[in-house]
Formats: structure tokens, C-alpha cells, sequence
């Protein structure tokens, strides 16, 4: 079974998976890239837990299989997620210079943090930035 988008006038795979050394290949067969979404730790770039001031928060950087950005030049296939009570994440968004909520929460109403990448070493970068900025902000949040 194959899936692939027509975008742009070509046609552009939907699904992936990563070959040894994290580069993403176009996988059109459902039954391979399930068994790779099945396996998390196969997905997992980072997941960390932070606390600090008896406060806590978990932040989390997968690898997706489905691209998240048709529209787009390249697939966006891995994400990282910070995952808080409401007031951690009020106050790292307040405290954000970018916009780090996911399109569901912009349009629905809610509150999450998300940042999505085209590769694995983005990804793996913006893991660590995603930890270091939690770390200061939970030093430095008002109790």
C-alpha cells in the first residue's frame, strides 16, 4: 500500500523511516513504517526530565514517520514536545522569543510547546536548546 501527496504539481512521499545513520527514506509500504512507529526507542532522538524549584517537566524529541509539512520544501518529520502543568508552560511560552505553540493549540485554544525539524541533527540541537531553556526558566519562575 503506497501513500504519497500531490503538492505542487509532483508527487511527494508522506511516510519515512531512517537508515543507520538517521537520514530519513521515503517508505511506501505501510507495514514497514508501522513497525517503525511502533518502536519508540528506535524514534526516540531525547527525552529528559527537568525539575527545579519542586517543579517539573518532561520534554520529548521523536522521530514522526508521516511528514508534518506538506507545503514545504522538505518533510518535517520529527518533533519536540514539552509536557507540564499549565502554569510551566504559560510561563515558557511568556518567556519564549518565538512562537512555540502547535498549530492545533493556535486555532483551538489550549496550551503545548512544539518544534518540529527536517532532520535528525536539527532535531537533536533543538532537543538540547529545548532542555537548557527549561532549565533556567524553571530556576527562575516565581513559586
Amino acid at each position: 500500500m503506497s501513500i504519497s501527496l500531490c503538492i505542487g504539481g509532483s508527487m511527494r512521499p508522506h511516510s519515512y523511516i531512517l537508515d543507520e545513520q538517521h537520514n530519513p527514506l521515503p517508505c511506501e509500504d505501510i507495514r514497514i513504517y508501522g513497525k517503525w512507529f511502533e518502536d519508540m526507542e528506535r524514534r526516540t532522538v531525547g527525552h529528559d526530565t527537568i525539575e527545579g524549584n519542586g517543579r517539573k517537566a518532561d520534554i520529548s524529541t521523536v522521530f514522526l514517520v508521516l511528514d508534518h509539512d506538506l507545503a514545504g520544501e522538505e518533510p518535517v518529520l520529527f518533533e519536540t514536545m514539552v509536557c507540564a502543568d499549565d502554569d510551566i508552560l504559560t510561563y515558557l511560552l511568556e518567556s519564549s522569543e518565538q512562537e512555540a505553540r502547535s498549530i492545533i493549540s493556535q486555532f483551538f485554544g489550549g496550551i503545548d510547546i512544539q518544534r518540529r525539524y527536517t532532520t535528525w541533527d536539527k532535531s537533536e540541537k533543538g532537543h538540547k536548546s529545548m532542555v537548557d531553556f527549561v532549565k533556567v526558566c524553571l530556576l527562575k519562575m516565581p513559586l
